[in-house]
């Protein structure tokens, strides 16, 4: 698990947004909503700037979008990031959006 997490996010950084948006997902809560998740790390992506936070964002409303969930628009009601390693280069984080569309 954590040669794949590395992999993935090593892959990600030397080509780009494009395959940022590759580790993310997107699955159904189970409750009628959906969760979403990002990876960030202190090195790349950080977990609390604005730039990459925005990103995020714009990545889980493409997710949302591609997959035809929440046609009306959603709500984030919840973000939760979750160290998943540290490493010699930094943390790396995963952090979970829970949506909720609207009505």
């Amino acid at each position: 698990m954590r040669l794949a997490i590395m992999a993935s996010l090593a892959l990600a950084a030397l080509t780009g947004c494009a395959s940022y948006f590759s580790v993310t997902s997107l699955e159904p809560d189970g409750s009628g909503g959906y969760r979403f998740k990002a990876p960030a790390t202190s090195y790349e992506w950080p977990l609390d700037d604005p730039r990459w936070e925005a990103e995020r964002r714009a990545m889980l409303q493409r997710r949302l979008q591609m997959s035809g969930a929440c046609p009306t628009g959603y709500r984030v009601t919840d973000r939760q990031p979750v160290l998943a390693e540290q490493t010699t280069l930094g943390d790396v984080w995963f952090v979970t959006y829970f949506i909720r569309c609207n009505a």
